[in-house]
């Protein structure tokens, strides 16, 4: 008996392929207005977002939601170099380009916030506003000794081979879960992030953004890379159960790299994953941050 055919996704969360110069990248692309560019972090997909998506659209917005390379539906190349963070931002812009967006304010979650980060630094012209979750500007993120402990995970994902298995099978996320919610790990979310990380290909390609942009004399130093201060209006969200992985001090430390506006947000939520798990209150912050058009 053939299984049931797993339910199209609401048509907010349907996307279509742009090719990028040499890959190929899955885009959500909706809604007419001011854009708003929403980048994910690892191991995740344009998914993060599926509950800010309609809420801006809602308001007017045009939503702009790859799954950045090496995730998702995306390409996935093997090699490390595509993955360093002046690379992605490049794929950015020309990516803007191909869809004729001007400027956009950039949203960015872990791996994507940093990204987001390097974004406005190197692309003031094209950065409306800049919203951060959880991770803070690449130049100060292990500023402090706190980080750096936390950030010990990073270090295996330096290891090919080693990193993929435990990042497939699972190990990694017991030990970064703390008890109090390791309840998540049964989420429909959660179940959905394994299965696209034990994709072929995808632990690797996904791991990559760590081997690209992560050496252990910058962490010791206290940064992931020389980015510049962020001339835009700067908004920084930081889940208080975010401290099993992000510190607190490196979201506060971010006002130091920011000469436009500087909000700083603390929100209630037991997970790093707070546009899934404090929706509302996130959904809120960016509608009170970004102009409504």
């Amino acid at each position: 008996m053939d299984a049931p055919a797993s339910p199209s996704p609401p048509e907010y969360m349907q996307g279509k392929f742009e090719t990028v110069g040499q890959h190929k990248l899955y885009i959500i692309d909706k809604g007419q207005g001011p854009a708003v560019l929403m980048l994910h972090g690892f191991p995740n997909s344009s998914s993060l977002y599926k509950h800010q998506i309609p809420a801006l659209l809602t308001k007017g917005f045009r939503v702009i939601v790859p799954d950045l390379l090496g995730f998702g539906e995306s390409d996935k190349p093997q090699a490390v170099e595509p993955y360093t963070l002046d690379n992605l931002v490049s794929q950015l812009e020309a990516l803007l380009d191909q869809l004729k967006v001007d400027k956009v304010t950039v949203v960015g979650h872990d791996w994507g916030a940093a990204l987001a980060w390097h974004f406005a630094a190197l692309l003031p012209e094209r950065t409306t506003r800049l919203v951060a979750i959880s991770v803070g500007h690449p130049a100060q993120y292990f500023a402090t000794g706190l980080q750096l402990q936390l950030s010990w995970y990073m270090l295996v994902f330096l290891h090919q081979g080693v990193a993929e298995q435990v990042a497939v099978d699972g190990s990694i996320w017991a030990r970064v879960t703390p008890p109090s919610q390791a309840v998540h790990l049964e989420a429909e979310e959660f179940k959905q992030m394994f299965a696209d990380i034990a994709k072929p290909g995808a632990a690797t390609s996904g791991l990559n953004w760590y081997r690209a942009n992560i050496k252990p004399e910058n962490m010791i130093a206290g940064y992931i890379t020389q980015t510049p201060a962020v001339e835009a209006d700067s908004l920084m969200i930081w889940p208080t159960g975010d401290h099993f992985a992000c510190c607190e001090e490196q979201a506060k430390g971010s006002e130091a790299f920011v000469k436009g506006s500087f909000r700083y947000q603390r929100i209630e939520c037991d997970s790093h994953f707070a546009t899934w798990f404090a929706a509302e209150e996130v959904n809120k912050l960016l509608l009170e941050f970004i102009p409504t058009p």
